[in-house]
């Protein structure tokens, strides 16, 4: 089987995956291809789009092609985003234009193709088929929608008071979730990393070759990003925040990232949730926040511009699987969705968090609580009203079934079907 993976560092991973469970797997080059050629006794062989146009491999192909049982594109969206030119700037030369030539294996090798992508809506699957002259074809997809992933929109002025809250969470504390910044060029990584200047080394206690926050992009040399990845890889590593560009994106399977950070959106919606998807692998729940200029969206197309605009203040989760053409994955919480929907819901949460120092000490007054520290007041509120109500009796002063204590304690299940009745003998 011939397997053919964009990145060094993928194919490099995908092949230890091999070696564990035995099967027998090396990376072809242009430099192993003759001896290859004598003896190849390899279960998988791996390499680049680049290296399969070489003679000497495409020979090596020839020979084998009856053991060959089949070609596997992994990462197959790239044989659309990297071959073509970006429609938003025609001029730009394709980034690898020898993923468009993928289909002239079919010149001398009789396999099937398989196709395997996180992010391809239907218009990108087509032309993935039309480019590779596949025929016949069978579709086993899954919804890219992750419930876990709550997605936030902000537009930002100055880059100082965008990462203010993150500088300050690291110098309070090193073991902050771990966090991914995605920029789209090196001079935003570079302008981001130097704004974490006095927190990048973290805690004294630490192994000081490893960094608390660290860069990734295509110069980064590669022992560098070995450590920051097998730091992240670690439940307790000490790297906690990454600035990156794609280039730490595809193949990168790091199951505990909390927070991923778009500084300017990608170009296009597959791009998005494709990294988007770097985050929550585990299940558990992550922040995907973009942050923009409106500079940032001269580079996008119509899709993503309208996902950062948003003008109708549609549900962005919904925007997305629309665009996907896919079954909408809500979770339970409207908080928990996106900022549109953070915006009406109504969980008890929320609403404890929209009532100000005034109502809470009005409300803490009136069923005979001490007026304190209003952050530990709002809890307190919430449990003695739950009591009164529990036990039938009226809470004196609340005045409206709408007011913020009152839509409060509507949001409470076990409550709905008797809160209104207690309410209203306040009236």
């Amino acid at each position: 089987m011939v397997v053919i993976s964009p990145l060094n560092s993928l194919i490099k991973d995908q092949i230890i995956s091999c070696e564990r469970i035995g099967i027998k797997a090396c990376k072809v080059e242009v430099e192993n291809s003759t001896s290859l050629l004598e003896v190849c006794d390899y279960d998988i062989l791996f390499a680049s789009p680049e290296v399969l146009e070489n003679p000497l491999v495409a020979k090596l192909l020839t020979r084998y092609c009856d053991r060959i049982i089949g070609i596997v594109i992994d990462e197959s969206h790239c044989v659309v985003q990297w071959e073509t030119s970006d429609s938003c700037q025609p001029e730009k030369v394709p980034f690898r234009e020898a993923y468009s030539r993928l289909g002239n294996l079919r010149s001398f090798v009789r396999a099937p193709f398989m196709c395997l992508t996180a992010t391809a809506s239907r218009k990108v699957r087509s032309k993935i088929i039309k480019l590779l002259h596949m025929t016949n074809t069978k579709h086993v997809k899954q919804s890219p929608d992750k419930k876990n992933i709550t997605y936030l929109v902000k537009k930002v002025d100055e880059l100082e008071e965008t990462f203010q809250w993150l500088i300050d969470q690291l110098t309070r504390t090193w073991q902050i979730p771990k966090t991914i910044i995605y920029c789209r060029s090196l001079k935003d990584c570079g302008e981001i990393y130097t704004l974490f200047d006095e927190v990048k080394g973290g805690s004294s206690n630490c192994d000081t070759s490893i960094p608390v926050v660290a860069m990734y992009h295509s110069k980064t040399p590669d022992n560098i990003k070995e450590l920051v990845l097998s730091s992240l890889l670690e439940v307790d590593g000490k790297c906690r925040v990454v600035i990156a560009t794609s280039a730490l994106g595809m193949g990168v399977n790091i199951p505990d990232v909390r927070s991923i950070i778009h500084y300017a959106p990608p170009s296009n919606v597959e791009e998005y949730i494709q990294e988007v998807g770097r985050g929550g692998r585990d299940g558990k729940r992550c922040d995907a926040t973009l942050y923009f200029k409106p500079i940032h969206l001269s580079h996008c197309d119509d899709h993503m511009r309208k996902y950062v605009k948003n003008p109708e203040q549609v549900c962005r989760r919904v925007m997305l699987m629309t665009y996907f053409k896919e079954k909408i994955n809500s979770p339970d919480l409207k908080r928990e969705c996106c900022d549109v929907c953070q915006k009406s819901c109504q969980c008890t949460s929320c609403i404890k968090g929209s009532l100000n120092s005034a109502s809470l000490v009005h409300v803490a007054e009136s069923i005979d609580l001490a007026v304190g520290d209003v952050p530990a007041l709002s809890r307190q509120v919430d449990d003695k009203c739950c009591q009164k109500l529990r036990s039938k009796q009226a809470v004196p002063y609340l005045e409206l079934w709408d007011c913020p204590v009152g839509l409060m304690m509507r949001s409470l299940k076990p409550l709905q079907t008797s809160v209104s009745t207690y309410f209203l003998l306040t009236i």
